[in-house]
Protein backbone atom coordinates (compact mmCIF):
# COMPACT_ATOMS: atom_id res chain seq x y z
CA UNK A 1 0.00 0.00 0.00
CA UNK A 2 2.79 2.02 1.07
CA UNK A 3 4.59 1.93 -2.37
CA UNK A 4 1.71 2.38 -4.36
CA UNK A 5 1.38 5.75 -2.53
CA UNK A 6 4.25 6.61 -3.38
CA UNK A 7 3.90 5.79 -6.98
CA UNK A 8 0.80 7.91 -6.95
CA UNK A 9 2.88 10.48 -5.41
CA UNK A 10 5.46 10.69 -8.09
CA UNK A 11 2.92 9.89 -10.71
CA UNK A 12 1.57 13.66 -9.50
CA UNK A 13 4.92 15.38 -9.12
CA UNK A 14 5.80 14.15 -12.64
CA UNK A 15 2.61 15.58 -14.25
CA UNK A 16 3.51 18.74 -12.56
CA UNK A 17 0.01 18.26 -11.18
CA UNK A 18 1.21 18.73 -7.03
CA UNK A 19 1.13 22.36 -7.30
CA UNK A 20 -2.25 22.82 -8.72
CA UNK A 21 -3.70 20.60 -6.49
CA UNK A 22 -2.08 22.51 -3.53
CA UNK A 23 -2.52 25.66 -5.04
CA UNK A 24 -6.88 24.79 -5.54
CA UNK A 25 -6.88 23.35 -2.50
CA UNK A 26 -5.29 26.89 -0.44
CA UNK A 27 -7.99 28.87 -2.98
CA UNK A 28 -10.94 26.99 -2.08
CA UNK A 29 -10.17 27.02 1.72
CA UNK A 30 -9.32 30.63 0.86
CA UNK A 31 -13.08 31.00 -0.90
CA UNK A 32 -14.75 29.21 2.49
CA UNK A 33 -13.19 31.89 4.42
CA UNK A 34 -14.11 34.64 2.27
CA UNK A 35 -17.74 33.32 2.29
CA UNK A 36 -17.75 32.97 5.63
CA UNK A 37 -16.27 36.52 6.86
CA UNK A 38 -19.27 37.80 4.47
CA UNK A 39 -21.69 35.61 6.49
CA UNK A 40 -20.27 36.45 9.91
CA UNK A 41 -20.06 40.81 8.42
CA UNK A 42 -23.98 40.57 7.05
CA UNK A 43 -24.98 39.42 10.53
CA UNK A 44 -23.10 42.04 12.34
CA UNK A 45 -24.31 44.70 10.23
CA UNK A 46 -27.74 43.19 10.78
CA UNK A 47 -27.30 42.87 14.24
CA UNK A 48 -26.46 46.53 14.61
CA UNK A 49 -29.13 47.72 12.06
CA UNK A 50 -31.50 45.71 14.10
CA UNK A 51 -30.18 47.45 17.54
CA UNK A 52 -30.76 51.19 15.71
CA UNK A 53 -34.12 50.60 14.60
CA UNK A 54 -34.63 49.08 17.91
CA UNK A 55 -33.18 52.60 19.62
CA UNK A 56 -35.14 54.86 17.18
CA UNK A 57 -38.18 53.14 17.61
CA UNK A 58 -38.08 53.28 21.37
CA UNK A 59 -37.20 57.04 20.81
CA UNK A 60 -40.47 57.57 18.87
CA UNK A 61 -42.64 55.76 21.50
CA UNK A 62 -41.48 57.66 23.98
CA UNK A 63 -41.82 60.70 22.19
CA UNK A 64 -45.49 60.30 21.00
CA UNK A 65 -46.11 58.79 24.47
CA UNK A 66 -44.86 62.06 26.13
CA UNK A 67 -46.60 64.01 23.78
CA UNK A 68 -49.52 62.51 23.99
CA UNK A 69 -49.68 62.55 28.03
CA UNK A 70 -48.57 66.56 27.74
CA UNK A 71 -51.41 67.16 25.50
CA UNK A 72 -54.17 65.58 27.61
CA UNK A 73 -52.51 68.08 30.48
CA UNK A 74 -55.16 70.30 28.96
CA UNK A 75 -57.67 68.21 30.12
CA UNK A 76 -56.56 68.00 33.63
CA UNK A 77 -55.93 72.03 34.00
CA UNK A 78 -60.20 72.76 32.35
CA UNK A 79 -61.18 70.03 34.48
CA UNK A 80 -59.79 71.99 38.03
CA UNK A 81 -60.67 75.31 36.94
CA UNK A 82 -64.35 74.00 36.50
CA UNK A 83 -63.92 72.02 39.90
CA UNK A 84 -63.39 75.77 41.19
CA UNK A 85 -65.88 77.50 39.04
CA UNK A 86 -68.58 75.44 37.33
CA UNK A 87 -70.12 78.30 36.28
CA UNK A 88 -67.30 79.88 33.84
CA UNK A 89 -67.79 82.31 31.22
CA UNK A 90 -67.19 82.70 27.62
CA UNK A 91 -64.46 85.13 28.19
CA UNK A 92 -63.14 83.36 31.06
CA UNK A 93 -62.55 79.43 28.73
CA UNK A 94 -61.86 81.99 26.08
CA UNK A 95 -58.56 83.35 28.30
CA UNK A 96 -57.64 80.05 29.82
CA UNK A 97 -58.11 78.11 26.21
CA UNK A 98 -55.55 80.33 24.67
CA UNK A 99 -53.01 80.10 27.27
CA UNK A 100 -53.02 76.16 27.53
CA UNK A 101 -53.02 75.62 23.76
CA UNK A 102 -50.33 78.45 22.78
CA UNK A 103 -47.95 75.51 23.60
CA UNK A 104 -49.39 72.75 22.04
CA UNK A 105 -49.49 73.19 18.12
CA UNK A 106 -51.08 69.77 17.40
CA UNK A 107 -54.13 70.85 19.55
CA UNK A 108 -56.77 71.89 17.08
CA UNK A 109 -59.76 72.82 19.71
CA UNK A 110 -60.90 72.33 22.96
CA UNK A 111 -64.56 72.31 23.49
CA UNK A 112 -66.79 72.55 26.37
CA UNK A 113 -69.73 70.65 26.53
CA UNK A 114 -72.17 70.46 29.66
CA UNK A 115 -74.68 67.82 29.38
CA UNK A 116 -73.13 66.79 25.89
CA UNK A 117 -74.31 69.79 24.23
CA UNK A 118 -71.60 72.26 23.09
CA UNK A 119 -71.38 75.56 24.76
CA UNK A 120 -67.90 76.43 24.18
CA UNK A 121 -65.18 76.15 21.62
CA UNK A 122 -61.46 77.68 21.34
CA UNK A 123 -60.63 78.66 19.05
CA UNK A 124 -64.29 79.82 17.56
CA UNK A 125 -63.59 78.23 13.84
CA UNK A 126 -67.58 77.69 12.93
CA UNK A 127 -70.25 78.75 15.63
CA UNK A 128 -72.61 76.78 14.20
CA UNK A 129 -71.17 74.09 16.24
CA UNK A 130 -72.50 75.83 19.51
CA UNK A 131 -75.58 73.93 21.23
CA UNK A 132 -74.74 70.30 19.02
CA UNK A 133 -75.66 67.37 20.75
CA UNK A 134 -72.61 65.12 21.08
CA UNK A 135 -75.18 62.23 21.32
CA UNK A 136 -76.29 62.85 17.45
CA UNK A 137 -73.32 62.73 16.01
CA UNK A 138 -73.26 59.36 14.75
CA UNK A 139 -69.46 58.15 14.51
CA UNK A 140 -68.96 59.62 17.62
CA UNK A 141 -72.33 58.67 19.90
CA UNK A 142 -70.92 54.27 20.65
CA UNK A 143 -67.81 56.84 22.27
CA UNK A 144 -70.10 59.36 24.06
CA UNK A 145 -71.99 56.49 25.49
CA UNK A 146 -68.95 54.16 27.00
CA UNK A 147 -66.85 56.95 27.94
CA UNK A 148 -69.92 58.17 30.21
CA UNK A 149 -70.85 54.52 31.66
CA UNK A 150 -67.21 54.06 32.18
CA UNK A 151 -66.35 57.12 33.55
CA UNK A 152 -63.41 57.48 32.12
CA UNK A 153 -61.44 59.39 29.53
CA UNK A 154 -61.50 58.17 25.46
CA UNK A 155 -59.78 58.87 22.43
CA UNK A 156 -61.53 57.85 18.73
CA UNK A 157 -60.41 58.68 15.72
CA UNK A 158 -59.31 59.99 12.95
CA UNK A 159 -62.69 60.65 12.73
CA UNK A 160 -64.53 63.04 9.75
CA UNK A 161 -65.07 66.34 11.46
CA UNK A 162 -68.65 67.93 11.03
CA UNK A 163 -66.77 71.55 10.38
CA UNK A 164 -65.04 69.55 7.87
CA UNK A 165 -61.44 67.97 8.19
CA UNK A 166 -60.38 64.65 10.42
CA UNK A 167 -59.27 64.48 13.91
CA UNK A 168 -58.21 62.60 16.75
CA UNK A 169 -61.19 63.33 19.13
CA UNK A 170 -60.52 62.90 23.11
CA UNK A 171 -63.58 62.86 25.32
CA UNK A 172 -63.29 63.11 29.43
CA UNK A 173 -66.20 62.99 31.43
CA UNK A 174 -66.89 65.30 34.54
CA UNK A 175 -69.32 64.21 36.95
CA UNK A 176 -70.05 66.58 39.91
CA UNK A 177 -71.84 65.88 43.83
CA UNK A 178 -75.52 67.21 44.05
CA UNK A 179 -77.55 65.89 46.80
CA UNK A 180 -75.36 63.16 48.04
CA UNK A 181 -75.55 62.13 44.36
CA UNK A 182 -73.03 62.17 41.45
CA UNK A 183 -74.12 63.03 38.51
CA UNK A 184 -73.18 63.51 34.75
CA UNK A 185 -71.95 67.01 34.33
CA UNK A 186 -70.76 67.13 30.49
CA UNK A 187 -67.54 66.63 28.67
CA UNK A 188 -64.35 68.45 27.97
CA UNK A 189 -62.93 67.23 24.24
CA UNK A 190 -59.61 67.88 22.87
CA UNK A 191 -59.40 67.79 19.09
CA UNK A 192 -55.75 66.70 17.24
CA UNK A 193 -54.25 67.13 14.27
CA UNK A 194 -52.96 63.74 13.68
CA UNK A 195 -50.36 64.92 11.19
CA UNK A 196 -48.75 67.59 14.05
CA UNK A 197 -49.19 65.18 16.37
CA UNK A 198 -46.73 63.03 14.91
CA UNK A 199 -44.34 65.87 13.79
CA UNK A 200 -44.63 66.84 17.55
CA UNK A 201 -43.02 63.20 18.33
CA UNK A 202 -40.37 63.13 15.12
CA UNK A 203 -42.29 60.09 13.67
CA UNK A 204 -42.47 62.14 10.22
CA UNK A 205 -38.56 63.46 10.11
CA UNK A 206 -36.04 61.64 7.64
CA UNK A 207 -35.28 58.39 8.62
CA UNK A 208 -34.20 55.98 5.88
CA UNK A 209 -33.77 52.72 7.72
CA UNK A 210 -36.94 51.30 7.72
CA UNK A 211 -40.44 52.02 7.58
CA UNK A 212 -43.21 52.80 10.44
CA UNK A 213 -46.60 52.41 10.64
CA UNK A 214 -49.13 52.46 13.83
CA UNK A 215 -52.30 50.62 14.27
CA UNK A 216 -54.94 50.73 17.15
CA UNK A 217 -54.88 47.60 19.67
CA UNK A 218 -57.70 47.71 21.50
CA UNK A 219 -57.94 44.59 21.74
CA UNK A 220 -56.44 40.68 21.60
CA UNK A 221 -56.18 40.15 17.74
CA UNK A 222 -54.28 43.44 17.73
CA UNK A 223 -55.44 43.37 14.55
CA UNK A 224 -56.63 47.76 15.07
CA UNK A 225 -56.98 50.43 12.15
CA UNK A 226 -53.94 51.31 10.61
CA UNK A 227 -53.65 55.06 11.82
CA UNK A 228 -49.99 55.66 9.95
CA UNK A 229 -48.01 54.39 7.37
CA UNK A 230 -48.41 51.26 5.45
CA UNK A 231 -50.28 48.08 6.76
CA UNK A 232 -47.20 45.20 4.88
CA UNK A 233 -45.14 46.77 7.98
CA UNK A 234 -47.00 44.53 10.39
CA UNK A 235 -47.31 41.48 7.93
CA UNK A 236 -43.63 41.70 7.99
CA UNK A 237 -40.70 40.90 10.26
CA UNK A 238 -40.60 43.97 12.50
CA UNK A 239 -40.46 45.27 16.09
CA UNK A 240 -42.93 47.02 18.05
CA UNK A 241 -43.41 49.11 20.88
CA UNK A 242 -46.98 49.87 22.84
CA UNK A 243 -48.07 53.44 23.01
CA UNK A 244 -50.92 54.19 26.10
CA UNK A 245 -53.55 56.45 24.50
CA UNK A 246 -56.84 57.09 26.10
CA UNK A 247 -59.12 54.41 26.10
CA UNK A 248 -56.54 51.72 24.63
CA UNK A 249 -53.54 51.40 22.89
CA UNK A 250 -51.31 52.10 19.89
CA UNK A 251 -49.26 49.69 18.14
CA UNK A 252 -45.64 51.27 16.74
CA UNK A 253 -44.69 49.00 13.72
CA UNK A 254 -41.01 49.12 12.29
CA UNK A 255 -39.63 47.19 9.59
CA UNK A 256 -37.03 45.43 9.14
CA UNK A 257 -36.85 43.20 6.23
CA UNK A 258 -35.47 46.26 4.14
CA UNK A 259 -32.07 45.57 5.60
CA UNK A 260 -29.50 47.71 3.73
CA UNK A 261 -27.19 44.63 2.61
CA UNK A 262 -23.14 45.94 1.74
CA UNK A 263 -21.43 45.21 -1.33
CA UNK A 264 -18.80 43.30 0.47
CA UNK A 265 -19.40 39.47 -1.52
CA UNK A 266 -17.65 40.80 -4.59
CA UNK A 267 -14.56 42.56 -2.53
CA UNK A 268 -14.09 39.22 -0.62
CA UNK A 269 -14.46 37.09 -3.21
CA UNK A 270 -11.75 39.21 -5.21
CA UNK A 271 -9.45 38.82 -2.77
CA UNK A 272 -10.11 35.24 -1.85
CA UNK A 273 -8.51 35.00 -5.79
CA UNK A 274 -5.71 37.24 -5.09
CA UNK A 275 -4.72 36.20 -1.79
CA UNK A 276 -3.46 32.29 -3.18
CA UNK A 277 -0.97 34.28 -5.10
CA UNK A 278 -0.32 36.56 -2.81
CA UNK A 279 0.26 34.00 0.24
CA UNK A 280 4.25 33.03 -0.26
CA UNK A 281 4.86 37.40 -0.29
CA UNK A 282 2.85 37.82 2.85
CA UNK A 283 4.65 34.73 4.85
CA UNK A 284 7.70 36.11 3.86
CA UNK A 285 6.81 39.87 4.98
CA UNK A 286 5.44 38.53 8.20
CA UNK A 287 8.45 36.33 9.00
CA UNK A 288 10.41 39.91 8.46
CA UNK A 289 8.36 41.48 11.26
CA UNK A 290 8.23 38.52 13.54
CA UNK A 291 12.52 38.71 13.32
CA UNK A 292 12.02 42.75 13.71
CA UNK A 293 9.90 42.54 16.76
CA UNK A 294 12.07 39.37 18.12
CA UNK A 295 14.91 41.65 17.74
CA UNK A 296 13.22 44.96 19.43
CA UNK A 297 12.25 42.61 22.08
CA UNK A 298 15.87 41.73 23.45
CA UNK A 299 17.67 45.25 22.88
CA UNK A 300 17.70 48.32 24.73
CA UNK A 301 15.96 51.18 21.76
CA UNK A 302 18.15 53.27 22.69
CA UNK A 303 21.55 51.92 22.43
CA UNK A 304 20.96 48.97 20.46
CA UNK A 305 22.68 47.08 23.02
CA UNK A 306 20.99 44.12 24.69
CA UNK A 307 17.85 45.18 27.28
CA UNK A 308 18.42 44.42 30.99
CA UNK A 309 15.60 41.23 30.91
CA UNK A 310 17.42 39.29 27.92
CA UNK A 311 21.10 40.35 29.15
CA UNK A 312 19.74 38.67 32.31
CA UNK A 313 18.33 35.60 30.58
CA UNK A 314 21.82 35.36 28.65
CA UNK A 315 23.94 36.24 31.53
CA UNK A 316 22.55 33.05 33.96
CA UNK A 317 23.05 30.56 30.66
CA UNK A 318 26.50 31.42 30.55
CA UNK A 319 26.99 31.20 34.42
CA UNK A 320 25.62 27.27 34.48
CA UNK A 321 27.81 26.70 31.66
CA UNK A 322 30.68 27.92 33.58
CA UNK A 323 29.56 26.21 36.90
CA UNK A 324 29.03 23.05 35.03
CA UNK A 325 32.34 23.05 32.89
CA UNK A 326 34.21 24.20 36.21
CA UNK A 327 34.99 27.60 33.67
CA UNK A 328 35.80 31.02 35.32
CA UNK A 329 33.16 33.45 34.50
CA UNK A 330 32.74 37.67 35.30
CA UNK A 331 30.72 40.14 35.51
CA UNK A 332 31.41 44.22 34.66
CA UNK A 333 28.93 46.97 36.12
CA UNK A 334 29.71 50.44 34.33
CA UNK A 335 28.47 53.61 35.55
CA UNK A 336 29.14 56.99 33.51
CA UNK A 337 30.18 59.53 36.20
CA UNK A 338 28.48 62.53 36.89
CA UNK A 339 25.95 62.01 34.11
CA UNK A 340 22.97 63.77 35.55
CA UNK A 341 25.11 66.84 34.90
CA UNK A 342 25.49 65.85 31.39
CA UNK A 343 21.54 65.83 31.41
CA UNK A 344 21.12 69.32 33.44
CA UNK A 345 23.55 71.06 31.82
CA UNK A 346 23.25 70.02 28.04
CA UNK A 347 19.76 68.63 27.96
CA UNK A 348 18.41 65.07 27.34
CA UNK A 349 19.19 64.89 23.73
CA UNK A 350 22.77 65.19 24.59
CA UNK A 351 22.64 62.65 27.25
CA UNK A 352 20.74 60.50 24.50
CA UNK A 353 24.06 60.51 22.32
CA UNK A 354 25.89 60.43 24.90
CA UNK A 355 24.59 57.04 25.79
CA UNK A 356 24.75 55.74 22.18
CA UNK A 357 28.45 57.19 21.64
CA UNK A 358 29.33 55.20 25.57
CA UNK A 359 27.44 51.82 24.07
CA UNK A 360 29.59 51.90 20.78
CA UNK A 361 33.09 52.54 22.78
CA UNK A 362 32.45 49.37 25.00
CA UNK A 363 31.60 47.30 22.65
CA UNK A 364 34.87 48.47 20.82
CA UNK A 365 36.47 47.34 23.96
CA UNK A 366 35.40 44.00 24.11
CA UNK A 367 36.48 40.72 22.50
CA UNK A 368 34.08 38.32 20.62
CA UNK A 369 32.22 36.37 22.87
CA UNK A 370 31.63 38.94 25.83
CA UNK A 371 28.47 40.34 26.25
CA UNK A 372 27.03 43.70 26.63
CA UNK A 373 23.67 45.40 27.93
CA UNK A 374 22.24 48.11 29.24
CA UNK A 375 21.47 48.06 32.38
CA UNK A 376 19.71 50.93 33.48
CA UNK A 377 20.17 55.07 33.00
CA UNK A 378 23.24 55.50 32.31
CA UNK A 379 25.01 51.91 33.55
CA UNK A 380 25.62 49.18 31.55
CA UNK A 381 26.41 45.89 31.83
CA UNK A 382 29.14 43.51 30.74
CA UNK A 383 29.35 39.53 31.28
CA UNK A 384 32.85 38.16 29.98
CA UNK A 385 33.04 34.03 29.64
CA UNK A 386 36.24 32.21 30.54
CA UNK A 387 37.74 35.30 32.05
CA UNK A 388 38.73 35.13 35.91
CA UNK A 389 39.67 37.84 37.87
CA UNK A 390 42.39 39.38 36.50
CA UNK A 391 41.67 39.18 32.79
CA UNK A 392 38.39 40.43 33.67
CA UNK A 393 40.38 43.60 35.56
CA UNK A 394 42.07 43.66 32.64
CA UNK A 395 39.22 43.99 30.22
CA UNK A 396 37.97 46.95 32.33
CA UNK A 397 40.51 48.57 32.10
CA UNK A 398 40.19 48.83 28.46
CA UNK A 399 36.41 49.88 28.93
CA UNK A 400 37.60 52.26 31.10
CA UNK A 401 40.30 53.63 28.94
CA UNK A 402 38.04 53.65 25.99
CA UNK A 403 35.03 55.84 28.01
CA UNK A 404 38.32 58.13 29.45
CA UNK A 405 37.91 61.13 26.85
CA UNK A 406 36.04 64.30 26.25
CA UNK A 407 33.04 64.25 23.31
CA UNK A 408 32.41 67.20 21.27
CA UNK A 409 28.03 67.15 20.41
CA UNK A 410 26.34 70.55 19.11
CA UNK A 411 30.00 72.68 19.50
CA UNK A 412 30.11 71.53 23.45
CA UNK A 413 33.34 69.67 24.90
CA UNK A 414 31.92 66.95 27.39
CA UNK A 415 34.38 65.09 29.66
CA UNK A 416 33.31 61.40 29.54
CA UNK A 417 34.20 59.04 32.57
CA UNK A 418 33.50 55.58 33.60
CA UNK A 419 33.27 54.17 36.98
CA UNK A 420 33.37 50.08 36.97
CA UNK A 421 33.21 47.49 39.52
CA UNK A 422 34.27 43.82 38.53
CA UNK A 423 32.99 40.27 40.21
CA UNK A 424 34.19 37.20 39.56
CA UNK A 425 32.54 33.29 40.07
CA UNK A 426 33.97 31.85 43.18
CA UNK A 427 32.81 29.83 46.08
CA UNK A 428 30.34 32.58 47.58
CA UNK A 429 29.57 34.17 44.03
CA UNK A 430 28.02 31.43 42.51
CA UNK A 431 25.00 32.97 40.75
CA UNK A 432 23.54 35.54 38.64
CA UNK A 433 22.06 37.38 41.58
CA UNK A 434 25.15 36.86 43.73
CA UNK A 435 26.95 38.60 40.77
CA UNK A 436 25.18 41.42 40.14
CA UNK A 437 24.93 42.52 44.16
CA UNK A 438 28.49 41.95 44.15
CA UNK A 439 29.63 43.97 41.15
CA UNK A 440 27.14 46.54 42.04
CA UNK A 441 28.35 47.17 45.74
CA UNK A 442 32.20 47.39 44.01
CA UNK A 443 30.73 50.15 41.28
CA UNK A 444 29.65 51.98 44.20
CA UNK A 445 33.11 51.56 45.82
CA UNK A 446 34.90 52.98 42.73
CA UNK A 447 32.81 56.39 43.14
CA UNK A 448 33.39 56.40 46.83
CA UNK A 449 37.00 56.34 45.67
CA UNK A 450 36.80 59.24 43.18
CA UNK A 451 35.55 57.81 40.20
CA UNK A 452 36.78 57.05 37.00
CA UNK A 453 38.25 53.77 38.71
CA UNK A 454 37.84 50.03 39.08
CA UNK A 455 37.19 48.41 41.67
CA UNK A 456 37.68 44.29 42.48
CA UNK A 457 34.41 42.43 44.52
CA UNK A 458 35.82 40.56 47.06
CA UNK A 459 35.52 37.06 46.96
CA UNK A 460 36.55 33.84 49.03
CA UNK A 461 38.32 31.34 46.87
Amino acid sequence: MRDKNKKSFLLLKKHNLFPFIAGGIVFFIIFLISEWLIELDELVHEEQYQARVDGRINHISHQLQETINNNLLVIEAVEALLLLKPAISSPEFKTIAERLLVSRPSIKQIELSPGAIVKYIYPPQDSSLIGLNLRSIPDQKIMIEQSIQQRKIMMAGPLELIEGGVALIVRQPLYKKEQGRTQFWGFITLQFDIDKLFTEAELLSNDNLTQYAIREANDQSGDGRVLFGQPNVFSSRHLSAYISVPGGHWLLGASINDYPHTPYHSYLSIWGLLASAAFGLLTGLTCILWIRTYQRSIHDPLTGLLNRQYFQKRAKTEIERAKRHNLPLSLIMIDLDLFKQINDNFGHQVGDQILISSAKLIQEALRDGDEVGRYGGEEFIVITPHDNEAQAQLCAERIRLKLDRHIVLKHQQIKLSASLGVASLSRDTCDYDQLIYKADAALYQAKENGRNCITIAESKN
